[in-house]
């Protein structure tokens, strides 16, 4: 899917436009999160050549592994192309970095006892 992103200082309020020739799944879910108000719950990442947004609650762990960040979820990794300490900017009380390479989500921590 091609994206196009214009900016401009003259637009009073934000507004999208999709243009396709077959409502998708994908383009409905984007439709939904582009009229929601909980975007910043969302986190965009790269799984193979496509782009998932993914809540933060199902988020495990943040990891940088070969130079890239990694998301970890219950059963999947995506990659994500924010460093880091940038991601770690947007988080919440939830998430703590235990290493220089590494944040967790402490609500997801299973402890084997």
């Amino acid at each position: 899917m091609k994206v196009n992103l214009f900016v401009s200082r003259d637009i009073k309020e934000p507004h999208a436009d999709i243009h396709t020739n077959e409502l998708t799944d994908n383009i409905s879910k984007a439709i939904s999160i582009l009229e929601s108000d909980d975007v910043n719950d969302l986190l965009a990442v790269k799984n193979g050549s496509d782009i998932a947004l993914l809540e933060f609650s199902d988020v495990y762990m943040f990891r940088v592994e070969d130079k890239q960040v990694k998301v970890y979820t219950e059963n999947s990794e995506y990659l994500i192309k924010k460093p880091l300490y940038q991601v770690e900017e947007t988080l919440d009380g939830d998430f703590v970095r235990i290493s220089k390479s590494t944040i967790v989500n402490l609500k997801n921590l299973h402890l084997r006892g």
